[in-house]
């Protein structure tokens, strides 16, 4: 038979169902002033009174008080030096005392443990003891401020900054779990930013053994329940704990980064702790939609009541976050895209083709006389309405594909996503409108482009030129039709015709290395890809680029060429306005002083 339990401060009998320690109606009194960042205490303790903390400018045991960092439930930390040796030190004065053996043991046995972390994103505990009876934390002092003083100074953080953040938070709790510790207490304000911007955890002052027996047997009452709307399930019913509880509490503190709050609130701490308990968490999206909706569904999949249904570890949710933080992978190979374009490339010739054919009857001689017809007669309406279905197809094709899931049948075989800037998929509109500027939209060269451009782009063609003619790797065509330029503007030179390029006729003519640049610069300035590289440039470009346009004797050297190109692009392309204003406000004494001298 269960022994009847009371409560430490009214001594009425706790109910069955009460969390072990709880008074419903004291824990209610203490909800009626509550703040969301509550630490909370669920085992009778030798309250310290706030007069007995000390204050700025006191001497504090060895310690000369500096000024108050922050209060809450379990004490305050303060900016302390310590006089012996002049170090500077966060200090942190718990709230009671150690009023027995058994609670003196377990503190300075759980402070060797924090104090055994050594991590770049782990504040250092440099040690533990007492002043007076009243136990304190020496810590490593951290003066970039709290994630949640940044969120509430500046709002919710940008996406990647937010991901970057707890990246840095998992990366301090693992070297914790590798020393058997769980924290207990992971939320904003424990997560110190540092002044190179790496952000440390700290604060293990709830911190426990996660390996050894006695250590968690000292703990198992419990001497704090924590911060409840930080909180997991488990830890608020005072469940055995393990890594996926510290987990769920990154998961809220993600959370908070993104949104600027909780993902369960209330008026009461006994209202919160039923919310946390009881309710589905919300997605982040809901009060934030621009979240990326898979780290959504990462940020929900750490909210899961159940520990099981969590990640399994911390390297597992690292993986998961790695794509939305602000090192996510560079855009993809170009290698890799062409592959994909040519796959894609094979799909949508296979789709037009049979199209074709259900038009033609089945036909591919059928087909064959429409193709002849379509250039000899002229366009019929039959033709016309094969074309505008065989284009709707393709762009249907990108448009479904990429717009729900983020990649075609070639994107996918290369292991390629497209995705927008807040790394979702871009969805049916912007997919459709990026097909049809992939499909109908033709290759830089059929438009006229602008020296600021073209410059760099001959730069990075002549030195690619000049590194294959020394280590005898020279491309064995050289043709317009090879020449990729990236979505950073910048050209290489491949080894096989562009993927997908309209008119793949047009552009396949073969240069000799000396001619290459300046058919490169002709047809690229002149709009032409037909036009010989001898015939006079008619294109607008500054004096000085048309000097190095007209000599051949550079051009025809990729190593003279991309010297001279290297001082080139250090010059302006165009004359300002404010240059030209310059120019005729020079000119301007002329005249007047001729008519000043004329009139007099």
């Amino acid at each position: 038979m269960m022994s009847q339990r009371y409560c430490p401060d009214c001594e009425s009998p706790l109910p069955p169902d009460a969390p072990e320690g709880i008074c419903p109606e004291c824990l209610m009194k203490v909800g009626l002033e509550f703040s969301q960042d509550t630490t909370l205490s669920v085992e009778p303790i030798d309250d310290a009174k706030e007069e007995d903390l000390p204050n700025p400018g006191d001497q504090f045991g060895e310690y000369r008080i500096e000024r108050d960092l922050g209060r809450g439930g379990m004490g305050a930390v303060y900016e302390a030096e310590q006089l012996e040796t002049g170090r500077r030190v966060a200090l942190k004065v718990l709230a009671h005392r150690l009023n027995s053996a058994e609670a003196r043991a377990r503190f300075f046995r759980e402070g060797r443990l924090a104090a055994s972390i050594n991590h770049p994103n782990s504040v250092y505990v440099y040690g533990t003891g007492e002043v007076n009876g009243t136990p304190v934390i020496m810590m490593e002092l951290v003066d970039g401020g709290t994630l949640q003083d940044r969120v509430k100074r500046n709002g919710p953080l940008p996406v990647g900054k937010a991901v970057d953040a707890i990246i840095d938070v998992i990366s301090g709790l693992q070297a914790a779990q590798a020393k058997g510790i769980l924290h207990r207490d992971v939320k904003p304000s424990n997560c110190f930013e540092d002044i190179d911007g790496s952000i440390k955890v700290g604060d293990f002052g709830l911190s426990i053994s996660s390996e050894a027996s006695e250590d968690t047997e000292l703990t198992s009452d419990g001497l704090f329940l924590g911060t409840p709307a930080f909180c997991s399930p488990e830890q608020l019913r005072r469940d055995d704990l393990n890594a996926r509880s510290d987990l769920y509490s990154v998961g809220v503190t993600l959370f908070y980064l993104l949104t600027g709050r909780t993902p369960f609130e209330g008026h009461t701490s006994v209202q919160l702790i039923a919310n946390v308990l009881e309710k589905a968490p919300p997605s982040p999206k809901n009060f934030r939609p621009e979240i990326p909706d898979e780290l959504a569904r990462v940020v929900l999949r750490c909210l899961e009541k159940t520990p099981e249904e969590r990640f399994r570890n911390y390297g597992e949710l690292h993986r998961a976050l790695m794509p939305f933080g602000t090192a996510a992978p560079a855009p993809a190979p170009l290698f890799q895209r062409c592959v994909a374009g040519a796959i894609d490339l094979g799909v949508v010739s296979f789709v037009s083709t049979a199209i074709g054919l259900c038009f033609a009857g089945g036909s591919m001689a059928e087909l064959s006389i429409m193709g002849i017809s379509f250039y000899s007669e002229g366009f019929s309406s039959k033709l016309i309405a094969l074309t505008l279905l065989s284009l709707l197809a393709i762009i249907a094709y990108f448009a479904l594909l990429e717009g729900r899931w983020g990649y075609s049948l070639g994107k996918a075989a290369c292991r390629l996503r497209v995705v927008d800037a807040n790394r979702n998929t871009p969805g049916l509109e912007k997919a459709a409108l990026r097909a049809v500027i992939y499909i109908m939209i033709p290759d830089l060269a059929a438009k006229r482009q602008s020296w600021e451009s073209v410059r760099f782009w001959l730069l990075d063609l002549a030195e690619e030129l000049t590194a294959a003619m020394k280590d005898g790797t020279m491309p064995e065509t050289r043709s317009l039709d090879r020449i990729w330029i990236s979505a950073e503007g910048r050209a290489k030179l491949l080894d096989f015709p562009a993927p997908g390029l309209k008119n793949s006729k047009r552009g396949d003519h073969a240069y000799e290395p000396d001619s290459f640049l300046s058919a490169v610069a002709s047809s690229a300035l002149q709009g032409r890809i037909d036009r010989p590289a001898e015939d006079p440039l008619s294109a607008p470009v500054p004096l000085h680029a048309r000097r190095f346009l007209e000599d051949s004797a550079v051009l025809s050297n990729p190593d003279r060429a991309g010297r001279a190109l290297k001082r080139l692009t250090q010059r302006p392309t165009r004359v300002t306005r404010l240059h030209r204003l310059a120019v005729v406000a020079g000119c301007l004494p002329v005249p007047v002083l001729v008519f000043f001298f004329s009139c007099s």
